[in-house]
């Protein structure tokens, strides 16, 4: 369980860093500090995975090495991907920052444009790839949905609110068609708002290191530039989850 928290602290803390345009400067250098150590706990958390790639065990002992596979090397080039956005990041960050680490790096480097371009690349770059790494765990990721509003479903019988509902047919056929209409919500809303992110946020443009001055997404309240860039990682993961499937049904075949 504390996988999941720890994926959804750094959906959280990478959606608030990336509202930069609304935050003071030195709030964003702290966000960006809090995703870094989050980041770490998870692969610290994970590291069986890092041995497994290397061939040795949790005590030096050899192990046998991931056999590469098509799903093999799609989780593998997935992480290596990350780690190297959010090793640019965290670096060019350091680099560009004013408060947190402007006694260390030398003031040339704070004003230099081609750093300003990786920092930017590498930073859009995190909803993409972290979308698509959240892909890989969508079965995972959904039953851990499933059993956080089972609990949720639970409360509010033990409540009272439900206690109308005592045919067990009725109960089992609402539950389906609210389980079917909040999933096709939430797709939808993945799929709608996270097109209108990529457009509303230039993020083919920045790709290509065009100095983006404004986006029309910047022009949106917190909250609801907040939801465009949730909705973009979203889109994303189905993405990552439609990939994911259709390489191990080709494996099953």
């Amino acid at each position: 369980m504390k996988r999941f928290w720890l994926a959804m602290s750094m959906v959280v803390l990478s959606v608030a860093a990336l509202a930069y345009v609304y935050l003071p400067p030195l709030w964003h250098e702290w966000l960006g500090i809090a995703l870094g150590g989050i980041v770490l706990c998870h692969c610290a958390i994970n590291y069986r995975w890092f041995c497994r790639l290397m061939g040795v065990g949790d005590k030096g002992m050899p192990v046998a090495k991931i056999r590469f596979t098509a799903w093999s090397v799609y989780q593998v080039v997935l992480n290596v991907l990350l780690i190297i956005s959010f090793s640019v990041t965290m670096v060019t960050g350091i680099l560009l920052s004013k408060y947190l680490f402007v006694d260390i790096v030398p003031y040339t480097w704070h004003r230099a444009l081609w750093i300003y371009e990786w920092h930017t690349v590498a930073a859009w770059s995190l909803p993409v790839v972290f979308g698509l790494h959240m892909g890989l765990h969508g079965r995972i990721l959904l039953w851990r949905c499933s059993a956080l509003s089972q609990k949720m479903r639970e409360l509010w019988r033990t409540k009272g609110s439900l206690s109308a509902a005592t045919n067990t047919e009725k109960k089992e056929w609402t539950k389906m068609v609210v389980g079917k209409g909040v999933r096709f919500l939430l797709i939808g809303g993945c799929i709608v708002g996270g097109l209108y992110g990529i457009l509303a946020n230039r993020l083919a443009e920045r790709f290509f290191f065009v100095h983006v001055y404004s986006s029309p997404a910047a022009d949106l309240p917190g909250e609801g530039y907040a939801l465009v860039v949730v909705t973009m990682i979203g889109l994303y993961a189905l993405i990552g989850y439609w990939l994911g499937n259709r390489i191990v049904r080709n494996k099953e075949q």
